[in-house]
C-alpha cells in the first residue's frame, strides 16, 4: 500500500487525460446503482482530519474512481502523501467552483460565490480551452464568450488529479447549454458545439470564422399537440434553408426558435410552414423574439423530431 502514490505516477498518460478518465469513471459509477453501493464500503477514517465531513460523499466518489483508473487498492493504512493529495484535490475543486458532487448532479456554485482570488485564474482557463479549440477567433471576442458562459453558469473548470508532479497541463473544461442540464467534459471542440451554437448563433464555430451575415430571429408557437405530421411539416418547410435552432417545450409552452443567416430564409420559412400548415390541419402563430429568448430554449430540434418525446407528450394529452 506504500506504493500507492508511485502507482498513479507510473500510468502513462498525462494529467489532463487521466483527469478526464477519472472523470468519465466517477460519472459511470454515480450512474450505476450496484457501483454506487459499494461506495460506503470504502474507510474514509484516515482523511477525515483533512476533510470536513461534509466532503465524505465526494471523497468516496473519487477514491472508487481512482481505484478504477489506476487499478489499486485502497486500503487502512494509505499513505499520508496520498491522503494530502487527495484531500487538496477535493478542496481545490470546491475552489473552481464545481465539487465532485456538483459534477456529477449537474449543479455549480455561483460565479458570483466562488472565491474572488480563484476568478481571474478560471476565466484564464477557459480562454484558453476556447482559443485552443477555435484558435482563428480572435482574443477579445473568446474573452466575451468566456465571461458570458462564467456568468451564466455554464461553463466550469476542474482542476486536475495529480497523478503525476505538477506540469503545465491545462485542466478539465465541463460545460452545458443550459444551467438545469448535466455538465459534458470538453475533451475536442465538438463537445462545446451545442452550446457555443445555442448562446452564439453568429459565429460559425466548426471554422472559427465570424458570421458576417443579418441574423433573422423567427418564433414559432405551436398551437396544436405536436405529432409525428408536426416534424414532417417542420422538415419540409426548413429543408435547405441555413438555420440554427433551439426549442422549449414545458407544459402548454412549445417554443421553436430559429435564427437564419438571411432574411430571405428567414421569410421562406414562415410561407413555407404557412403554406403547409393549411393542409395539415395544424396551428401554429409566429411571435417576436430576439438573441435572450434563443438562448433561453435548447439546442437542435429534439421534441418536435424525436418520436420518443413525441409519445411522450401526447400521453400528457
Amino acid at each position: 500500500m506504500a506504493n500507492v502514490p508511485e502507482l498513479l505516477d507510473q500510468l502513462t498518460e498525462d494529467n489532463h487525460a487521466l483527469t478526464i478518465r477519472l472523470l468519465v469513471k466517477i460519472n459511470s459509477i454515480h450512474k450505476t446503482p450496484r457501483l454506487r453501493q459499494k461506495l460506503a464500503k470504502i474507510s474514509v477514517s484516515q482523511f477525515e482530519l483533512h476533510l470536513p465531513r461534509s466532503g465524505m460523499k465526494d471523497l468516496r466518489y473519487l477514491l472508487s474512481g481512482l481505484t478504477a483508473v489506476g487499478g489499486l487498492e485502497i486500503g487502512p493504512d494509505v499513505p499520508v502523501a496520498f491522503v494530502r493529495a487527495v484531500s487538496e484535490y477535493l478542496r481545490t475543486c470546491e475552489s473552481y467552483g464545481v465539487s465532485i458532487g456538483e459534477f456529477l448532479s449537474g449543479s455549480a456554485k455561483n460565479w458570483d460565490k466562488i472565491r474572488p482570488k480563484h476568478q481571474d485564474l478560471v476565466r484564464a482557463h477557459l480562454n484558453g480551452t476556447l482559443q485552443g479549440n477555435f484558435p482563428r477567433l480572435d482574443r477579445d471576442r473568446i474573452s466575451r464568450v468566456a465571461s458570458y458562459l462564467l456568468i451564466d453558469d455554464l461553463a466550469r473548470v476542474l482542476p486536475l488529479f495529480p497523478f503525476h508532479q505538477p506540469r503545465l497541463d491545462s485542466p478539465v473544461t465541463v460545460i452545458r447549454a443550459q444551467p438545469d442540464l448535466p455538465w459534458a467534459i470538453v475533451d475536442e471542440p465538438y463537445d462545446a458545439l451545442s452550446t457555443l451554437y445555442s448562446h452564439f448563433p453568429h459565429i460559425e464555430w466548426k471554422s472559427g470564422d465570424y458570421c458576417d451575415d443579418k441574423i433573422c430571429f423567427v418564433g414559432v408557437r405551436f398551437l396544436s399537440p405536436l405529432s409525428a405530421k408536426t416534424s414532417l411539416v417542420l422538415q419540409k418547410s426548413l429543408s435547405g434553408l441555413h438555420y440554427r435552432s433551439t426549442t422549449r417545450i414545458t407544459g402548454k409552452k412549445r417554443l421553436l426558435s430559429l435564427a437564419f443567416y438571411s432574411e430571405a430564409d428567414a421569410n421562406l420559412f414562415k410561407f413555407n410552414l404557412s403554406h403547409y400548415s393549411k393542409f395539415s390541419g395544424m396551428h401554429q402563430q409566429f411571435v417576436a423574439i430576439d438573441l435572450s429568448d434563443y438562448r433561453q430554449g435548447y439546442p437542435g430540434l429534439s421534441g418536435f423530431f424525436n418520436q420518443d418525446v413525441i409519445q411522450e407528450l401526447q400521453l400528457e394529452h
